[in-house]
């Protein structure tokens, strides 16, 4: 079938990319004859000169109303005539959502609750199901927080599961009758159906003037084989499961595709712009030049981050209860994962960060695949590890046949043996400040070629942060960043206010931790502030080409050259 766009505007053009194998001879506008994307336009006032070349005409707008009008002015059915765009969008989909249109419940009130509300909109959820109940409200919204025996006729719901571990609430959900898509679905269902991802992206009429290329070009793979394209607090979420599918067949999937879109016509809908730091000081008021061409995904993922093995010789506080090391089914699974990234990704990758999640010198998942010999062409590994292994021996084993450049970040948390052995249980203060003095010895011999040291600010530690630049400075690291506590489903509501040093809003900092931040040291030139939103200053650049990468260079740069 052969269709006409009656638009020439950026909705046009966002149709254009996502559904490029529709068949369109030419365009319509309200205003002058020109050509358009290689197309002619004509005037729609002049459609019968041109009628027989299609079949159908499809409406690209925002607002609708006067173009339906017009093309029914002129004795043209919608449906049997002219169409929208949107009546493709269903297509997309694997299966309906809330085939019912019943109101939607949120079941958890953690992070993932919050990414819910913050992409889908508060508006649209009824109220929360906890299973321990956090209050009387959901972060004072007017939403109320109920316990799942509190809830009367479930069937009358369509529930959305925000929580990680969801095989219990499912399980509960079914035994309740409730059946998965038409009564129920997880979070990550719901914000990655190419229906509604393509709603807000090509209905979005903000545009923020940066252009950051980072999700065409990056790729992460967590615990459940999920993949994702950004850091997961920064974006909407996961682009498919290798459980499902191929890796090739999700990167180029029409997930990732609509997310592409997203930046391309500089909407940034499925971004994060609270946590973000490329958006600090940006307004969404641009508007993109029609004229800029849109950039397709790449063939493979230059830059990689494996997040998927959760094992770890400490048991920290904000994380997990217990020493965690993969056996069994688990251990097998993190082999598999390896293994497929050794194969698929890892020929093609310039740039590789190791790991997101559990420990690199304990991880077999994670060993297996820093000496493999597909490492070798990499020409640039980031180390990320709580530095308590980070000694001499592990360091030779990591670095052997390495011909790129290696990057060192240790997420220490703490400033003194008392408050690091409480956050970071089961570690070692006296042994972790000997292996920080090895690798400021590597980084002075430049066999690192950057070192930084993280510190996760909450209301147990705050106090130590000047102590932790003082610290970084005299190993002589290149940054010291710091970043705001988030909830992982640890904390309830309340316990987690009581620790972030953040107010309600998640954005302002505590009066406390202001004074802190107040102090001439916290200025210092290898300070980064990260999350945390006080006296940022814009990036003032407009093009990032991966964001990791820039995060690096700006206290190193010329790092990646």
């Amino acid at each position: 079938m052969k269709y006409a766009i009656y638009g020439v505007n950026r909705i046009a053009k966002d149709f254009m990319y996502i559904f490029d194998k529709t068949d369109i001879v030419c365009f319509y506008t309200d205003g002058e004859e020109q050509a358009w994307m290689g197309l002619p336009v004509y005037k729609i006032d002049d459609w019968y000169k041109v009628e027989k070349n299609y079949d159908r005409i499809i409406i690209c707008d925002i607002e609708k109303d006067e173009k339906r009008k017009k093309l029914e002015n002129m004795g043209l059915k919608y449906k049997a005539d002219f169409l929208y765009e949107e009546d493709f969008f269903m297509s997309l989909d694997r299966y309906p959502l809330n085939s019912c249109a019943k109101k939607m419940i949120a079941w958890g009130a953690g992070r993932r609750a919050e990414k819910l509300a913050y992409f889908y909109g508060l508006d649209n959820i009824e109220f929360f199901v906890d299973s321990k109940e956090q209050g009387l409200y959901w972060k004072n919204s007017g939403k109320k927080i109920l316990l799942p025996d509190k809830v009367d006729r479930w069937d009358s719901y369509f529930v959305v599961i925000t929580v990680a571990k969801s095989d219990s609430i499912i399980k509960s959900l079914e035994e309740r009758g409730l059946i998965h898509y038409r009564d129920y679905c997880t979070l990550g269902e719901l914000l990655t159906q190419p229906s509604w991802m393509l709603k807000k992206t090509i209905f979005d009429k903000n545009c923020y003037n940066v252009e950051c290329r980072t999700i065409f070009n990056h790729v992460e793979l967590n615990q459940t084989g999920e993949l994702q394209c950004c850091c997961v607090p920064f974006v909407i979420g996961r682009i498919g499961n290798v459980e499902e599918g191929s890796i090739e067949s999700i990167w180029t999937g029409i997930v990732h595709k609509i997310m592409c879109l997203a930046i391309n016509n500089r909407t940034y809908s499925f971004c994060n712009s609270e946590m973000c730091p490329v958006f600090i000081g940006r307004e969404r008021n641009g508007k993109i030049d029609l004229i800029n061409e849109y950039m397709n995904i790449e063939d493979f993922p230059r830059n990689l981050l494996v997040n998927f093995e959760d094992s770890c010789n400490l048991r920290c506080e904000s994380c997990r209860d217990k020493v965690q090391i993969a056996n069994g089914k688990e251990y097998e699974k993190n082999i598999r994962y390896a293994d497929l990234l050794i194969e698929k990704v890892l020929p093609h990758v310039e740039f590789i960060i190791m790991a997101g999640t559990g420990e690199v010198f304990v991880g077999k998942g994670y060993e297996r695949m820093y000496l493999s010999d597909a490492m070798r062409k990499v020409k640039w590994i980031r180390l990320l590890t709580n530095g308590t292994l980070f000694n001499k021996q592990n360091w030779e084993k990591f670095s052997k046949n390495k011909l790129g450049k290696i990057f060192l970040t240790v997420s220490v948390d703490a400033a003194t043996k008392e408050t690091y052995e409480k956050l970071r249980r089961n570690g070692n203060f006296d042994i972790l400040r000997e292996n920080m003095e090895f690798a400021s010895q590597l980084r002075k011999s430049g066999k690192l070629s950057y070192f930084r040291m993280n510190f996760v600010v909450q209301k147990k530690n705050y106090q130590e942060m000047p102590l932790f630049v003082q610290w970084g400075k005299q190993l002589g690291a290149d940054e010291v960043f710091f970043t705001k506590i988030l909830n992982y489903g640890t904390y309830s509501q309340d316990e987690f206010f009581e620790i972030s040093m953040m107010e309600e809003d998640g954005m302002t900092p505590k009066k406390e931790l202001v004074k802190i931040l107040d102090l001439p040291i916290m200025k210092d030139e290898i300070v980064d502030l990260g999350t945390i939103r006080y006296s940022h200053e814009p990036i003032g650049i407009d093009y990032i080409e991966n964001y990791y990468k820039w995060e690096l260079e700006r206290k190193v740069p010329h790092l990646f050259e």
